[in-house]
């Protein structure tokens, strides 16, 4: 896939060059044919229909050339049916150019990469340095580099220029060229593309010609450093890192940092470097300084935008919108929230943004100005930049105009600015659906008595309607997300999300009811729910019934389509919400319906709902055949649970799930575990997965024995002893902290510490012993649980000897294990709350920059 061309501007004002760029004239059949008005270039709609222009300009080079008859007035090989060499009409044709045409259709429809490198040994072959003019070879050149044959459209550039009087070719011609080596990440061979255009055009301006690199392609050289800088600025960071591949081990240039390419793209802005270096027709423009201002903004450069803006204002080139959306947007990822200089210069830049007369805000201005105006609650000014922005007023274009508006909403729920999020969507969004449904009838004239699956309504108009599905789906996730942090709070009254406090919500107000509103909503309307939206939903319900209900209604009313992601929303909901019985059920459908598509992250899921579904008081004794999911989605399932019970013996893989009735979440997630081991047909567990399972013995009845069992189990199966799992199987000691310590200090402490001295690629950032803190946090939690602050200190003590940095996790770690002791389960020993003073004032380090920690009048000395 791919364009013949992309835009001239991105959203951002960067130059991602293309055909529709050149305003420039080129030449066709060897005859200077301008822009008929000087209109701009039309664009090609996909890859395919620029190869047939490229292909049908080079028909018709041949023909004024040489004078060849088209024949019966069709232009020979248009039909993408007509692969033959003999075309009728073409008598009078050279063979060798019939060859060519004959190539360079086929290389228009090709379908595989083999049949584009037998197109490109034909053209190859044909050595048309030699035998073809300068028109067809420059076409050629556009035509291979489009088609991904890169090295042979740089060999066709080199021979063209490699003589002793050069013939340039168009810039058509060679932009192409250097986009398709920008798209493949070539920057060394767009240099010395670049470097061989920039000689020719000395050899041609020595023989007097006013002629130069346009500016264009150097805009797309540019764009390809800062292509450069963004990949290497994601690679290195701590949560993207992967190792290195062996292509760039061996290949240093390739590993430069972010920095370096952005100084390297600065200097090419400097006045007069442009012109020596590459030859350009004209100095950077606007465009050149906004590609580096983009990029420099992504990656958070704030000196490398002061030194552009310096740049900028040496040679009095103005900024544009494009300008200041990148600098708005810098302002935006460096801001603090809690920071009032940096949330002003993001206001005042967009103060000046208003105030210009010269400046029309786009889309893109007011996606970024969303967040900050509505936190300065200056609201009404959002709104008046929507009804003024250029292009949404009468604009024809709805496709776009919808996109702008989703792209709204969703920058304001990742904000968490949900509510005004809501506002724009019934200003905006919602009056451009109609009350009234599609009518079934217009494609189902005859109806079976009773309502209609709104799943089944398949006309234009409600397929017209779909196009808002995102817009519904963007609001109640975002009510969802609220509603996960409303019910994770335990203050009762006032709630903490994104460090703001908001009061406790009315009926009205609750973010489930609103979601739920939404949801009648978008049924009323006639718009189909999808499975973005059901997957949501699930997550919003608070019973078991309530998921089971949502499940049945996707299933018949709406007809989604089941996959792997809703089975895993579902078996996470029910697991959350207390039914482990319901989840073990969906998990079976989950095997007898998906098949191949059931991996190791749905088992880990599954066993996750295990876990889950056990952090009640009261053991869970699983009844899977009596369980919600079972009877409520018993007439829906065709095949029930009782016949696949009875087919067990010849689907192994829902063996477990029948032996598990009946158990507690504990041994179930241990049986599954073994299951996974033993079956072939079953992933292997990883240790995600012995996690999950330590995690759901840590829940119910001190379990010590079975804890170090399934450590060394782990060790036996190369399951690494990372912090979480060995965190967890210390949790499972419960009470007994004198247990814990000595399976600690006599097994799982030196497998944790080679765990942890292990050796590991260059690329991956060596994090200050976490698997170690987190085994200690483990311990701490045992200590809580037993009432033994004294033992909890001496653990942060041996931290600081293990070179591990006692924190506020640790502390909460302890407070953890002490909020879930039980009455009469540990003595509280004398002096406990000097011993937790103490451990408080070894864990909580003082921080400035630590806002809750600003009333505090206690004081402390800092050695």
């Amino acid at each position: 896939g791919g364009r013949d061309s992309s835009k001239s501007i991105q959203r951002d004002g960067s130059s991602v060059t293309g055909d529709e760029g050149v305003r420039s004239k080129s030449k066709v059949g060897g005859i200077n044919k301008s822009n008929k008005g000087n209109s701009k270039r039309r664009p090609a709609p996909n890859k395919r229909i620029g190869l047939k222009w490229v292909v049908e300009s080079v028909e018709k080079c041949l023909i004024e050339e040489k004078g060849y008859k088209s024949g019966h007035g069709d232009e020979i090989g248009t039909s993408s049916d007509n692969n033959d060499a003999t075309r009728s009409g073409t008598s009078d044709w050279d063979e060798r150019d019939v060859q060519l045409v004959d190539a360079l259709w086929k290389l228009c429809w090709a379908n595989t990469p083999r049949e584009v490198s037998q197109a490109g040994n034909i053209i190859e072959s044909l050595d048309l340095a030699e035998n073809a003019s300068v028109a067809v070879q420059e076409r050629v050149i556009k035509a291979t580099a489009v088609a991904g044959l890169l090295q042979q459209s740089c060999t066709l550039l080199e021979k063209m220029l490699d003589v002793d009087v050069p013939s340039v070719p168009s810039v058509v011609s060679y932009t192409a060229l250097l986009n398709g080596l920008r798209q493949s990440g070539r920057i060394g061979q767009m240099e010395k593309v670049l470097m061989q255009l920039a000689r020719a055009f000395r050899s041609r301006a020595d023989n007097g010609e006013d002629i130069g690199l346009d500016i264009i392609a150097f805009n797309t050289y540019l764009a390809a450093i800062c292509d450069a800088a963004n990949a290497s600025y994601e690679s290195s960071r701590p949560r993207r890192r992967r190792p290195m591949s062996m292509k760039q081990r061996r290949s240093p240039s390739d590993t430069k940092s972010f920095n370096e390419y952005l100084a390297d793209a600065v200097d090419l802005l400097k006045p007069g470097v442009a012109r020596e270096k590459y030859f350009t027709s004209t100095g950077p423009d606007i465009q050149s300084y906004n590609t580096i201002l983009s990029c420099a903004s992504r990656v958070k450069a704030r000196s490398v935008v002061e030194r552009v803006l310096s740049l900028m204002e040496r040679t009095g080139t103005k900024g544009d919108i494009f300008t200041y959306n990148a600098r708005i947007r810098l302002a935006s990822l460096t801001t603090d929230s809690n920071s009032d200089v940096d949330n002003n210069e993001t206001i005042q830049l967009i103060d000046e943004v208003l105030a210009a007369f010269n400046l029309q805000p786009d889309m893109y201005t007011i996606d970024l100005a969303l967040v900050p105006l509505v936190r300065a609650g200056r609201r009404g000014e959002i709104l008046q930049l929507i009804n003024g922005c250029e292009g949404f007023v009468g604009s024809s274009n709805r496709r776009r105009y919808l996109n702008a508006l989703s792209s709204f909403l969703t920058t304001l729920v990742k904000a968490d600015e949900v509510e005004f999020a809501r506002e724009l969507f019934y200003s905006y969004v919602l009056p451009l659906i109609p009350d009234d449904p599609p009518n079934p009838a217009e494609s189902m004239p005859q109806i079976e008595s009773g309502p209609v699956p709104i799943g089944k309504i398949k006309t234009a108009q409600s397929r017209r309607l779909q196009s808002f599905t995102l817009h519904f789906n963007t609001l109640i996730e975002g009510y969802r997300r609220s509603a996960s942090v409303l019910s994770n709070s335990q203050i009762d009254d006032e709630r903490l999300v994104n460090g703001q406090a908001y009061l406790m919500l009315s009926e009205d107000d609750d973010p489930r009811r609103c979601a739920h509103d939404l949801f009648e909503l978008m049924i009323i309307r006639g718009i189909c729910p999808d499975g973005y939206t059901t997957t949501s939903m699930i997550g919003l319900q608070e019973t078991a019934s309530g998921v089971t209900q949502l499940w049945k209604r996707a299933t018949e009313e709406f007809r989604i389509r089941m996959t792997p992601i809703i089975y895993h929303s579902l078996m996470t909901a029910y697991g959350k919400i207390g039914d482990p019985s319901s989840a073990c059920w969906t998990f079976d459908r989950m095997l007898a319906t998906q098949g191949q598509r059931v991996t190791r992250k749905s088992w880990n899921v599954f066993l996750g709902s295990l876990s889950n579904g056990s952090r009640g008081d009261d053991p869970v004794v699983l009844d899977i055949f009596a369980s919600n999911a079972a009877v409520g989605m018993k007439d829906v399932v065709e095949t029930s649970f009782e016949a696949v019970k009875a087919t067990d013996a010849k689907d192994n893989r829902t063996t477990v799930l029948t032996a598990i009735d009946g158990m507690d979440c504990a041994r179930a997630a241990l049986a599954v575990l073994k299951e996974m081991q033993s079956e072939r047909c079953i992933p292997r567990p990883d240790s995600q997965s012995y996690c999950l399972v330590a995690s759901t013995m840590s829940h119910g009845e001190p379990c010590p024995d079975d804890a170090i069992e399934l450590f060394r189990n782990a060790l036996r199966s190369d399951i690494p002893p990372d912090g979480r799992f060995v965190n967890a199987c210390l949790r499972c000691f419960g009470n007994e902290v004198d247990k814990a310590i000595l399976a600690w200090k006599n097994e799982m402490r030196v497998a944790v510490v080679s765990h942890e001295n292990r050796k590991r690629p260059s690329a991956f950032p060596k994090k200050r012993r976490k698997n170690v803190a987190a085994a200690y946090h483990g311990l701490l939690y045992v200590c809580g649980k037993a009432g033994r602050p004294d033992i909890a200190l001496r653990l942060v003590y041996a931290m600081n000897k293990e070179e591990v940095e006692p924190s506020e996790t640790s502390y909460n770690a302890y407070l953890k294990g002490k909020e879930e002791r039980k009455d009469g389960k540990a003595a509280i020993r004398m002096m406990a709350d000097q011993y937790e003073s103490l451990l408080q004032v070894e864990c909580l380090k003082y921080d400035t920059r630590d806002k809750r920690r600003e009333s505090e009048q206690r004081i402390r000395i800092i050695f």
